[in-house]
């Protein structure tokens, strides 16, 4: 969904391993949050970011680890 430019996603940078090389998306790191495993956005290079979606980048940054749900 990413890559056709219909949303954003939270998942491991390995899993998109090629896509990254290839330039076809690309990864945003969120420094602000403090978890065992590093979190990245990742969205389609040279495209515009609606405000959705700045919101929604905005919003994760200032999220703290207590607020997201784990799989303990």
């Amino acid at each position: 969904m990413v890559e056709l430019n219909l949303g954003a996603a939270i998942i491991s940078k390995l899993s998109i391993h090629n896509e990254l090389k290839l330039g076809t998306l690309k990864m945003v790191k969120v420094n602000e949050l403090e978890i065992s495993h590093p979190v990245g956005v990742v969205y389609k290079s040279g495209r515009y970011l609606s405000s959705a979606l700045h919101q929604f980048l905005q919003d994760l940054k200032g999220m703290q680890e207590t607020q997201f749900i784990g799989s303990e």
